[in-house]
Formats: C-alpha cells, structure tokens, sequence
C-alpha cells in the first residue's frame, strides 16, 4: 500500500478520482473510481493479458514488455475520464515468486508513474474480502469466498462482512495447466493426477457448510460460457448463480475438446480457453470439499478492495456504496 505520507487529503470539495491496477498472474486489471462527497461510485475496467505466472521463477522479457505496454494503454484508457488524483498499484503471487520483480517494478515506474507494491497473499486475501463484500448485506451469513487467478487461490472465510480466516495456495489456472495438462485434448490420466492433487490440497477447516462467493476472471469466464454471451457485464454476471451441474458439464465439455475448437464455445473468452479446463476442475473440487451445489458470481475482488481499504484508512468515514 502506498505510504500514508505521499498520499493526497480526500477531504477535497471536488470529487476525488482513483485509479487500482491489480498485476496478476495471468492477466493485468484496472478500475477507475470516484468519491463524491461520501459516495464511492466505481466506474470503469479494463484487462490485458500478460501470463506473468508462466514461468514460477523468473519473469520474461515479453512478459514485462507487453505488461508495461499493458499498463500504460490502460492508464490511458482511464484519464481519457480525466486524470486521477491517486493510482494504486499492487502484484500478486507471480511477483512473489519471481526473483526478477525489482526489473519490473522499476521499469513500469520509469514508463508510467506508476508505483507498484507487491503484497502478501494474506493482503491478497483481505483485500478481496473487502472489496467482495462492500456495499452487500451478508448480516450473519457464514461466507466462504474464493478469487482464483493465474498463479494463486485465495479462500476466504467469515460472518456477515467479517474476515476470521484466510489461507492462500500458490496455484492457479496457468501453473495448474503448466504442471498437469501437457496436451492440446486434456489426457484422462492428466484430469486423474489433476483431480488428485487438489483433493490434497484443499484446507478442510476453512471449507465449512456456508454460503460460497466465487470472484476472478476464471469463474466470471465459466458464467459466460454459462449465459453463452463474452460480453457479460458485471451488472450481468454479479449474483449470478452457477450451479454444479452447469460447472459439470462445462467440465466434460473442456475436456474432450481440442484448443482451438474450445475457442469456438459461445460465451469462451478465447483467451483463457489453454487454462479453463483445469480452473473448472479447482471450481468443482473446491464445491464438493464444502458440500454445496451452486456458487454466487461476484463481480468485485481485489481492485475494488484496494480502493475501499483506502478509503477506510484516509477517509473520516467510510465511503457508501
């Protein structure tokens, strides 16, 4: 997080416009913000794909090419809206793992401003909370929450809005599919050894009987397979519930189809169509471990919590939704 002391007084008589860049493992996020008086009203988002997570030790020099490329055509995209007061910036568990992070760092500051922070998978996890869950009413509600990306899964759990226990895995969809699918039609004997794995993996204290929120662009993905339209909004997808059953068949669907037709599926983001196989297996087992039959979209995650955690922490009050 940004040093308190670098940051601007938010008790300004104009808006207030902030922009989040979540560097993650497989794709890069923004979102643009603006507090007006003491309402907090998100505006716009974008993506990029920059598979920083290919390589677990060591990032590319495309790779941080195309994600500062990346960058700067998002921040354009952003102060197209006007320029923004704050940017926050943070790196998730590729830039954890790569021991060329500082290359990055430096080069993106050089490029574009802006100033990067990698952050912890507990951060990870209390972030995502936060943003999950603001402005919703969960009052008493056991929650489990999970945000899936390229390289890490955090899983979330607690009561009405509050966090009591987090626990992060340094796998995703991209090194998921790295380690275990090898070929372009998933083996039987891969999906065997895949499955097996996340049976190990999966913490069983944390994945309780409770309400199950899934945010991340792997499980919005399968909700648009699901509705058969790419151009799902959030307006469109949050609180959209996706069955078992759906997740099921996408799973077989995924499985006997070769890359290039899986890009063809109506609703496929063609670019997650290599990983989306071995993300449904982790949305599948993580629902059988908890013993539920359907998981509720959320269509906020990290981005959105970085901006609220701000707030919170800057603010006189906090921030309505």
């Amino acid at each position: 997080m940004p040093p308190k002391k670098a940051c601007p007084k938010i008790d300004q008589p104009k808006p207030m416009r902030i922009a989040a860049f979540d560097f993650g493992s497989n794709s890069l996020k923004s979102l643009s913000a603006e507090l007006k008086g003491s309402k907090l009203h998100f505006l716009t988002s974008g993506r990029v794909l920059t598979r920083l997570g290919t390589n677990p030790r060591l990032l590319s020099a495309e790779a941080i090419k195309e994600t500062i490329a990346g960058a700067s055509h998002l921040l354009a995209e952003i102060q197209k809206q006007g320029k923004p007061d704050l940017i926050l910036a943070v790196g998730t568990e590729a830039l954890r793992q790569a021991e060329n992070t500082a290359e990055l760092v430096s080069m993106l500051q050089a490029a574009t401003g802006i100033d990067l922070k990698v952050i912890s998978s507990r951060e990870e996890a209390e972030l995502v909370w936060s943003g999950a869950t603001y402005g919703r009413s969960f009052t008493d509600v056991e929650l489990v929450l999970f945000d899936s990306g390229g390289a890490s899964t955090e899983i979330c759990r607690g009561k009405g809005v509050a966090l009591s226990e987090s626990v992060s895995y340094p796998w995703g969809a991209v090194n998921l599919t790295a380690a275990y699918i090898h070929r372009d039609l998933p083996q039987q004997d891969e999906i065997e050894e895949l499955s097996r794995f996340l049976q190990k993996l999966l913490h069983p204290s944390i994945l309780c009987p409770a309400k199950l929120l899934g945010t991340g662009g792997g499980i919005q993905a399968c909700a648009k397979v699901a509705i058969a339209d790419t151009r799902g909004e959030d307006n469109t997808l949050d609180g959209f519930r996706l069955h078992r059953k759906e997740l099921e068949r996408q799973s077989r669907l995924y499985l006997s189809t070769p890359l290039e037709l899986r890009k063809l599926i109506p609703g496929m983001e063609k670019d997650r169509a290599d990983i989306i196989p071995a993300a449904c297996l982790l949305y599948l087992q993580l629902m059988q471990a908890i013993g539920i039959d359907s998981v509720e979209i959320c269509t906020r995650g990290l981005r959105h919590g970085l901006i609220v955690r701000y707030l919170q922490e800057n603010a006189a009050q906090i921030p309505e939704a």
